[in-house]
C-alpha cells in the first residue's frame, strides 16, 4: 500500500487533544501493517460521552478494533 490513505476516521465522545491525535498514530500503524483501509468510513465512539477521555491508552483498543474488521 503506498501513497495517501483514503479513510474517513472520526472520534466522538469528549476526547482530549491526545486522543484526537491518536487518529494519526492508529492510521500510521495500520499503514505499516499493510491493512487495506481504502474508501472506509470509521467512527469511534468513546463511552460514556459525558466524561472527558485523556491519554494515549485508547490507541491500542482502536487498533484492535480495526484489525478485527
Amino acid at each position: 500500500m503506498s501513497g495517501r490513505i483514503n479513510v474517513e476516521f472520526v472520534i466522538v465522545g469528549l476526547p482530549d487533544a491526545s486522543i484526537k491525535e491518536s487518529k494519526e498514530r492508529v492510521l500510521s500503524c495500520l499503514h505499516a501493517l499493510d491493512v487495506d483501509l481504502d474508501m472506509k468510513k470509521v467512527t469511534v465512539h468513546l463511552s460514556p460521552a459525558d466524561k472527558r477521555k485523556t491519554g494515549t491508552g485508547y490507541d491500542a483498543a482502536m487498533l484492535v478494533q480495526f484489525s478485527r474488521k
